[in-house]
């Protein structure tokens, strides 16, 4: 006993050179807002989340020493509307990660982002990337495009990327899915990489993924797959990015074929804010053709507090269904040739 109580003691220097911290944060964002979601469907709604997501975030770090560090990140998503939560029936919808990083790069597991998103993320020039209200979650989005499109999360997976090489830097990751046995065994398995460069003003990036899904309760594997191409420049007074992508095989879609979509975005400093701006397309199979279009205004009023209004509409030619799927996702598919739009203003917090 003697001898345990000596190991201990002799192991707490280097125990007490461990330093660890815990933060909590988040963000609450409250909207006006009313659309024309699709024919005959009007409504005005107090909506949580128009700029960005309201969430709560965890974060909790250990220095290991030799530059590495542990680190745990839980993010759920807000309802801020009603106080419940949002994205779902998973506690930390948001992503639960653990991981380790260093010289070496960064090793992460648990729910979390396909490398994808964060080239779609950084080619977006928006004052707030990837506005619920904007082009790029309305059109590239999950929602719309399926397991093959941006912004969604993956179960069961690991993520390694990078370190940074003279601008360079890239990530690999692959999930599992959802573990089941037997001829579905296959199903919710996800693999994708990107590549991205940086240097001063300029970043551009390339990313694909691989998704496998399955209709009901069919058994023959569905593989989505999608490439997306993405720009930025990027000084202090204005900025603007671009991205296109070709997702194939896409099971979001009505008739689950392919898609050539793709979006410009841009923001400029004027008066205390940015006006924001934005234009994206979407051409799918059986001729379905979408243009949508965003403009608005973010006003800071600190560090910490923005005031905002938007618009954003949709175009769809005759046998387009394209709804504001981000917006109201009830309405994600609208009667065919309808044009849904809306407007929203706002106030976003992050504490």
């Amino acid at each position: 006993m003697m001898r345990s109580w000596a190991t201990l003691l002799a192991l707490a220097p280097a125990v007490a050179q461990a330093e660890s911290g815990m933060t909590l944060s988040g963000a609450m964002d409250l909207a006006l807002e009313r659309g024309n979601y699709d024919r005959g469907v009007s409504a005005t709604r107090v909506q949580s989340g128009d700029l960005g997501v309201s969430r709560f975030n965890v974060r909790a770090t250990e220095d290991l020493g030799e530059g590495v560090t542990a680190f745990a990140i839980l993010e759920t998503a807000l309802g801020a509307d009603t106080g419940t939560a949002g994205a779902g029936t998973a506690l930390w919808n948001r992503g639960s990660v653990v991981g380790l990083r260093g010289p070496a790069g960064q090793v992460v597991a648990g729910r979390q982002y396909a490398p994808m998103f964060w080239v779609a993320l950084r080619s977006d020039a928006s004052t707030v990337a990837f506005p619920t209200t904007g082009v790029v979650l309305n059109i590239e989005q999950t929602l719309v495009t399926g397991r093959s499109g941006i912004g969604g999360f993956f179960n069961n997976a690991i993520n390694y990327r990078t370190p940074d090489w003279h601008g360079w830097n890239g990530e690999v990751s692959y999930s599992v899915g959802n573990e089941l046995a037997g001829p579905r065994r296959h199903d919710g398995e996800n693999a994708g990489c990107n590549v991205q460069y940086g240097q001063d003003a300029w970043w551009a990036g390339y990313a694909y993924n691989r998704s496998v899904a399955h209709e009901a309760t069919d058994t023959a594997d569905r593989v989505h797959r999608t490439h997306l191409l993405g720009v930025k420049y990027s000084v202090a007074e204005w900025a603007l990015g671009a991205n296109v992508a070709y997702l194939a095989n896409m099971l979001g879609g009505p008739s689950g074929g392919n898609a050539h979509v793709g979006q410009v975005s841009g923001r400029v400093a004027a008066g205390p804010g940015d006006v924001n701006l934005s234009i994206g397309w979407m051409a799918e199979t059986g001729r379905k053709r979408t243009l949508a279009w965003h403009a608005g205004y973010v006003w800071p009023l600190s560090r910490r507090t923005q005031l905002y209004a938007f618009t954003v509409k949709l175009h769809n030619n005759a046998v387009g269904n394209r709804g504001l799927a981000n917006l109201y996702g009830d309405y994600r598919l609208v009667q065919p040739g309808f044009d849904p739009q809306a407007v929203a203003l706002g106030i976003r917090h992050l504490f």
